[in-house]
C-alpha cells in the first residue's frame, strides 16, 4: 500500500493516543514540522475531558490554516477517521501493543513510542501484523533519526572504524518518583530497562549492525519496595520468595552483550544516579566517542591512530533544531522528535512499510535482548503472561 494516497496533498495529517507528557512533547514538535498537521487526539479515558484539554492546548499554536484538532472519545473512534494519516502511540508502556494493533487493524501508519512492547512477543505481532496489512510500522527510538547518530551510524557503516571490537554505554538518571509510580511499577512494565536502558542497547546494536547478540549476562538490582509489586503475574503462579520480589521492576543493571565477531557491549542503566550517559564505539582503525547526553547527543569525537604513539582527533558538532521560546518541552532534547517526525514522513511519501534507519529486525532483536537481561535478573512482568496475535490469525 502507498500511503500517499492517504495524506492530504503535502500534509501528513497526525492522531495522537494518549495525552501524557510525552505525547505533548511530541505534539509540541510535530507543529514546528512542515507538512505535518495535528488532525486528532484520544485519552485512555473520557473522564475529565483531558482529550479536549489537550487538543485545545495545541489547537491555539497549530497554523491558523488548519482545521481545530478532534477530541476523540476513544482510541477506536480516532483510529477509523478518515483525515487521520498515521496514529502516534504515547501511552504508558502497557498499553503500547493493544493501542498499536488498533491502529494497524485499521490499516493506519502507526509510531510506537519506545518500548514497541514489553516483550520481543509483542514486537514480533505488531511487525507481522503491519506487514500483513501492508501498512508502515515504526517503533520510536528517536534519537536513532538524530544528525548525530545518523552520522555515527554512516561511519560504522563505512567501515571508517574498522571492525567493531567493544562498545561501552550508560544511561542513568536519579529517578525521585515514589514506588507507587509508572516509573517502578511492574504492572506497567516499569523500571530502568524499558525507559532509558533501551537507548545504550539501541546505539550498540547500531554498531554491530541490529544484529542479534550471541550471548547475554547481566547483573542488578530491584526496587526494594516491600509488597508493591509481589503476588503472581495474570494467568501464572506465585513462585519462591526471590521469584515475588524480583516481579519488582529493574533499578539498575549491567550488562554484557557479545555481538558478531567476538565483539562486546558493555551497557549500564540506573534510576539511582546520574551517569556521564557517553558511548564508546572502538573499532580496529579508530574510536567514536558519543558525548553525554548521547541519547540527545550533539558532539562526538573520532580518534585514529597517527604513527606509533600519536592520535588524530576529528570533531563533529550537529546540533537539534534550534529552541524557540514559545514552545515548551516537558523532557530535555524532545526537539529531536522533529528529526522522527521527518523520517516517518519521507517513508510514507515514498511508500515504505518500515524505516531503513531502524528495521523492524533490528526492533525484534532489541526487544529480545532485553527479554534476555529480564531472564537474567529474574525481572518479570504481569503483562508477560499475555499472548500476543496477529489480528485474523490462531
Amino acid at each position: 500500500k502507498n500511503h500517499r494516497s492517504q495524506m492530504a496533498g503535502n500534509e501528513c495529517r497526525w492522531g495522537i493516543l494518549g495525552v501524557g507528557k510525552i505525547s505533548a512533547d511530541f505534539c509540541t514538535a510535530l507543529i514546528q514540522t512542515p507538512g505535518a498537521v495535528v488532525a486528532a487526539v484520544a485519552a485512555s479515558s473520557s473522564k475529565g475531558n483531558r482529550a479536549a484539554s489537550f487538543a485545545a492546548q495545541f489547537a491555539s499554536k497549530q497554523a491558523e490554516s488548519y482545521p481545530a484538532i478532534a477530541a476523540c472519545g476513544s482510541y477506536a473512534e480516532l483510529v477509523n477517521r478518515a483525515d487521520v494519516d498515521v496514529v502516534y502511540v504515547g501511552n504508558v508502556n502497557t498499553c503500547h501493543f493493544e493501542a498499536a494493533m488498533l491502529a494497524i487493524g485499521a490499516g493506519k501508519a502507526c509510531v510506537v513510542e519506545k518500548p514497541v512492547g514489553v516483550n520481543a512477543a509483542e514486537a514480533k505481532a505488531l511487525s507481522a501484523a503491519a506487514k500483513a496489512k501492508g501498512t508502515f510500522f515504526l517503533e520510536g527510538m528517536w534519537s536513532r533519526f538524530l544528525p548525530l547518530h545518523r552520522k555515527a551510524r554512516e561511519l560504522v557503516a563505512s567501515g571508517a572504524l574498522g571492525d567493531i571490537v567493544a562498545v561501552h554505554a550508560d544511561f542513568g538518571f536519579k529517578c525521585d518518583d515514589p514506588p507507587e509510580s509508572r516509573m517502578f511499577d511492574a504492572n506497567l512494565a516499569g523500571g530502568g530497562l524499558l525507559d532509558i536502558g533501551i537507548y545504550p542497547l539501541a546505539v550498540a546494536s547500531m554498531a554491530y549492525r541490529g544484529s542479534m547478540p550471541t550471548s547475554v549476562k547481566a547483573v542488578g538490582t530491584t526496587h526494594s519496595s516491600t509488597g508493591l509489586y509481589g503476588g503472581k503475574p495474570e494467568g501464572g503462579e506465585e513462585g519462591e520468595e526471590e521469584k515475588k520480589k524480583t516481579v519488582a521492576a529493574s533499578e539498575s543493571d549491567v550488562g554484557a552483550v557479545d555481538g558478531p565477531a567476538s565483539g562486546l557491549a558493555v551497557i549500564t542503566y540506573n534510576l539511582r544516579a546520574f551517569t556521564p550517559e557517553e558511548v564508546v564505539i572502538a573499532g580496529t582503525k579508530a574510536r567514536l566517542v558519543l558525548k553525554g547526553p548521547a541519547h540527545v547527543g550533539t558532539k562526538m569525537v573520532l580518534t585514529k591512530p597517527d604513527g606509533r604513539s600519536g592520535m588524530v582527533e576529528e570533531k563533529f558538532d550537529l546540533p537539534l533544531p534550534p529552541p524557540d521560546s514559545s514552545f515548551a518541552y516537558n523532557y530535555p532534547g524532545s526537539e529531536g522528535f522533529y528529526h522522527e517526525i521527518v523520517e516517518v514522513q519521507r517513508c510514507l511519501s515514498a511508500g515504505l512499510l518500515e524505516s531503513p534507519l531502524y528495521p523492524h529486525s533490528e526492533m525484534c532483536n532489541i526487544a529480545a535482548t532485553m527479554d534476555a537481561i529480564r531472564s537474567e535478573l529474574g525481572v518479570v512482568y504481569p503483562a508477560d503472561s499475555r499472548k500476543p496475535q496477529v489480528a485474523g490469525k490462531d
